[in-house]
C-alpha cells in the first residue's frame, strides 16, 4: 500500500478536517452566546437585588427618622437588619444556583468538543 495519498483521498480529508472545525467553530460559538447570556442573567440579578436593598434602605430610613424612642429605633433597626440578612441568604442561593447551571453548561460544552476532537 502506499503511503501517499492519491488527490483524491486528500480532498476528502482536507473537507472531513474542514468540516470539524466548522462543526466545533458553531459549538464554540453556541456555547460562547450560552456563557454570555448566563453572565448578562447574573449581572441583572445582582443589579435587581441592589435597587432591592437600596430601596429596602430607604424605607428604613424613612421609618427610622420617624422614631420617637430609643427602643422604637432599635426595634426598627432589628427588623431591618433581619430582613437584610434574610435577601442576602437569598440572592446568595440564587447566585450559588445560578453559577451551577453555568459552570455545568460549560463542562457539557467542552466535553462535547473533547468528544468530537477524539472522533476524528
Amino acid at each position: 500500500m502506499s503511503a501517499t495519498k492519491t488527490s483524491g483521498e486528500a480532498s476528502h480529508v482536507a473537507a472531513s478536517e474542514t468540516a470539524f472545525i466548522q462543526d466545533n467553530f458553531g459549538k464554540a460559538m453556541g456555547m460562547s452566546k450560552k456563557l454570555l447570556e448566563s453572565q448578562l442573567q447574573t449581572s441583572s440579578a445582582l443589579l435587581s437585588f441592589a435597587g432591592q436593598r437600596i430601596q429596602a434602605q430607604a424605607e428604613f430610613l424613612g421609618r427610622f427618622s420617624s422614631c420617637h424612642s430609643l427602643d422604637e429605633a432599635a426595634k426598627a433597626q432589628t427588623k431591618y437588619f433581619e430582613a437584610m440578612i434574610a435577601d442576602y441568604g437569598r440572592e446568595l442561593t440564587q447566585l450559588a444556583e445560578m453559577a451551577r447551571a453555568s459552570t455545568i453548561m460549560a463542562t457539557d460544552a467542552m466535553r462535547e468538543t473533547t468528544k468530537a476532537g477524539k472522533a476524528m
